[in-house]
C-alpha cells in the first residue's frame, strides 16, 4: 500500500497556483495516514463559519465539484537504452495500491488510455534520450496519486543508473542483482540478491535487495535456494571468494 506524505500534498499547491482549489494533508480517526482535504483557496466565498478562514472544503453539496477536471502535464527524458527497464520499474511501483483518500474517498486514477503520452528522441551529451510528456484532462486528486507515481519512479530510477567522468553507465546501486554476498553478521554463508526492494518511508527513498540463500556449492550446476528475505547494503558484504574470483577474470 502507498500513502502520500503531508509535504507531498502541501508542495502539490505550488502546481495549482492557477486553480481555484487548494489541498490539504488532513488526519482521520480511521487511519494514521493523511487524506487529502480538497477545498477552495481562501478567496472564494463561504458562509461556513466552522471552518479556519475562507477554505471551504467539497463536501456535501460540493460532492459533484470532486469530479472537476483540470489540466496537468509533466516531462521528463529516459536514456533510450535503459527505456524498456525504466517502465518495468513503473509497473513494479503501480503495484502498490494507492491508500491516500480525498475527504474520506477512494482517489481514482486515469487509465493510462485517458492520458495523452508523447515521446520524442533527443541528444544530451552524446547520449540518445527519450523525453516523454503525459497530459492529463482528469480530475484533481486523480493526477495528483498518478503523478505521485511517476514521480517514485524517477526518483529510484535515478537511484540505479548514472555516469563516471568519462560518460561511462555506471550502477549506482551497492549491489546488482545476481551478486553473491554474505551477511555482515555470519560472512561464511552465500546469498544470491535475487531482486531489488523499492521502499518509500515518508519522503525517503530507500533500495533494499531480496537476498535467497546458496544452500550447495556455487560451482555446481544447479543451485539450490533456501528462503527469500530483505536486507539492506549496510548489512551485507560481498562474498569473499566471489570477489577474488571477479578479480582474477578482471586481471586475465
Amino acid at each position: 500500500m502507498k500513502y502520500l506524505t503531508d509535504s507531498y500534498i502541501i508542495d502539490w499547491n505550488k502546481r495549482l497556483k492557477d486553480s481555484p482549489y487548494m489541498v490539504t494533508p488532513m488526519t482521520s480517526n480511521n487511519s494514521s495516514f493523511f487524506e487529502i482535504n480538497l477545498s477552495y483557496k481562501p478567496e472564494e466565498p463561504t458562509s461556513m463559519a466552522s471552518y479556519p478562514s475562507t477554505i471551504r472544503p467539497l463536501r456535501g453539496s460540493d460532492t459533484l465539484l470532486e469530479g472537476k477536471t483540470m489540466s496537468y502535464e509533466i516531462s521528463f527524458s529516459v536514456v533510450k537504452n535503459r527505456e524498456e527497464e525504466f517502465f518495468d520499474l513503473l509497473d513494479i511501483i503501480f503495484n502498490r495500491k494507492l491508500g491516500t483518500k480525498c475527504n474520506g474517498s477512494i482517489i481514482q486514477m486515469p487509465s493510462k488510455e485517458e492520458i495523452n503520452i508523447s515521446k520524442k528522441s533527443h541528444i544530451v551529451n552524446k547520449r540518445e534520450f527519450i523525453r516523454y510528456t503525459y497530459k492529463f484532462n482528469y480530475k484533481i486528486t486523480g493526477i495528483i496519486g498518478y503523478v505521485s507515481y511517476l514521480e517514485d519512479t524517477i526518483n529510484f530510477f535515478g537511484m540505479m543508473w548514472g555516469y563516471d567522468d568519462d560518460g561511462n553507465e555506471v550502477s549506482l546501486t551497492d549491489f546488482k542483482i545476481g551478486d553473491i554476498v554474505s551477511l555482515k553478521d555470519e560472512r561464511t554463508g552465500n546469498y544470491l540478491v535475487i531482486d531489488y526492494v523499492y521502499i518509500m518511508l515518508g519522503d525517503k527513498y530507500t533500495i533494499d535487495y531480496e537476498l535467497s540463500e546458496i544452500k550447495n556449492k556455487i560451482d555446481s550446476h544447479i543451485i539450490e535456494y533456501g528462503s527469500a528475505f530483505s536486507a539492506g547494503a549496510e548489512s551485507i558484504t560481498y562474498n569473499r571468494d566471489n570477489r577474488i574470483n571477479d578479480i582474477l577474470d578482471k586481471n586475465n
